[in-house]
C-alpha cells in the first residue's frame, strides 16, 4: 500500500524538469546586472562572478553576523530552489555561505 507521501515522491521524481542553458543573448541580458561590480549583495559584497574552473555557473559568497543568520538564509534559499527544481552547490562555515 502506498502512502500519499510516497506517491508525492514518485510524482516529483517522474516530473523532473531539466533546466535549459541560457542562450548567449539571454546570458548577456540576464546575467549583466548580477555580474556587474556595481551590484551590491547582502552586507555590501560585490556581485556574482562567473566560475573560473571551467564549469558553466556563477558564484557568490555571503557573510552574516552569525551561524543562525547564515542558516536562516540557506533555509530560505532552499525553499525557493526546491520550487524552481534547482539544486545549487553551496558550502557553509559558521557565518559564511558560498553559493
Amino acid at each position: 500500500m502506498c502512502t500519499s507521501s510516497s506517491n508525492n515522491l514518485q510524482l516529483q521524481a517522474s516530473h523532473h524538469i531539466t533546466p535549459k542553458a541560457l542562450t548567449p543573448e539571454e546570458r548577456s541580458t540576464t546575467l549583466s546586472d548580477l555580474l556587474s561590480k556595481k551590484t551590491k549583495g547582502l552586507k555590501g559584497e560585490e556581485g556574482w562572478e562567473l566560475l573560473t574552473d571551467g564549469r558553466d555557473g556563477i558564484t557568490k559568497t555571503f557573510h552574516f553576523g552569525n551561524f543562525d543568520q547564515a542558516w536562516e538564509f540557506m533555509e530560505m534559499v532552499a525553499d525557493l530552489a526546491k520550487e524552481m527544481n534547482h539544486h545549487p552547490e553551496w558550502f557553509n562555515v559558521w557565518n559564511r555561505v558560498e553559493v
